[in-house]
């Protein structure tokens, strides 16, 4: 473990990879920020997955996009549960 002021990191790498992956969960539920704050930004630096659908399917009013899309996050999701999975089974064990 090192330190960098107050701020310790354990560089194990089972405990890294469950940070990233809760990162990458919390990262798709960032539409309700996104939306108000960037709407999308500039040239649409900004959009997430979630803003993308919202804006397929309320904007350009094009629903196979949108589908196409939540599925892709649909998918993503259960690819991080499973993920998750599989790395706290490696703790317990």
């Amino acid at each position: 473990m090192w330190r960098y002021g107050s701020i310790s990191w354990n560089p194990s790498p089972r405990y890294n990879a469950v940070a990233a992956v809760i990162s990458g969960i919390y990262n798709f539920a960032l539409f309700d920020i996104t939306y108000l704050l960037t709407g999308g930004g500039p040239s649409g630096r900004t959009t997430t997955l979630p803003l993308l659908l919202y804006n397929q399917a309320f904007r350009g009013l094009d629903q196979g996009r949108a589908a196409a899309v939540g599925l892709v996050i649909f998918g993503a999701g259960v690819l991080a549960l499973v993920v998750m999975q599989r790395l706290t089974r490696r703790t317990r064990s």
